[in-house]
């Protein structure tokens, strides 16, 4: 029965994140997984000293032996560059706890766009929906769902359903972030 601890950096993270996992899991036929989610501003989780502060809270609060995802925004830093050094940062801070750092190119809500078709018809999207030709180079994916389906898009209500419906087998194929984590999850459930 693995235990998972997320730190995510915004209330849709909170709400999405735990449905992927899930999702996953499930998947790999893993049906009793325990999660935890602590949100904390990416602002200040890529300052030092802080990602160590909640890599240390996540590690003290897993029920059993399990490991620590931290999933965060590239926004516009490399995630080559930014990913290896929280990585480095999170290993140090708890060596007894395996830990995944996922930087999500950009924007996580780039994993959406990059399975567009499996949102048809769901939450105001058009039954032709199509993805941009490479959903991670998108700046500006949450603009880029509000046009799609008509309406404002809201990470706090829309992220759940979309982390509940898109199909993870494309965004894998599409998004190599979200095939990042991916593979960081069914590791850290193994």
């Amino acid at each position: 029965m693995p235990s998972l601890a997320c730190i995510v950096e915004s209330q849709g993270d909170v709400a999405s994140i735990p449905i992927i996992v899930r999702r996953i899991a499930h998947e790999q036929g893993v049906y009793d997984v325990t999660l935890q989610v602590y949100r904390v501003h990416r602002q200040t989780v890529v300052r030092t000293g802080e990602l160590e502060r909640a890599v240390d809270r996540a590690a003290r609060s897993l029920e059993r032996p399990g490991g620590i995802l931290v999933v965060l925004d590239a926004d516009d830093d490399l995630p080559c560059e930014l990913g290896p050094a929280l990585t480095a940062r999170a290993h140090d801070a708890r060596r007894d706890t395996t830990s995944r750092v996922v930087m999500a190119m950009r924007e996580k809500e780039a994993w959406y766009l990059a399975a567009a078709e499996s949102l048809r018809e769901v939450r105001g999207f058009p039954t032709d929906l199509l993805p941009p030709a490479n959903p991670e180079a998108v700046r500006g994916a949450k603009e880029w769902l509000s046009r799609a389906s008509g309406r404002p898009y809201s990470a706090v209500a829309d992220e759940p359903a979309l982390a509940s419906i898109f199909s993870m087998e494309l965004a894998r194929t599409r998004a190599p972030s979200f095939a990042r984590f991916y593979r960081s999850v069914t590791d850290l459930l193994a």
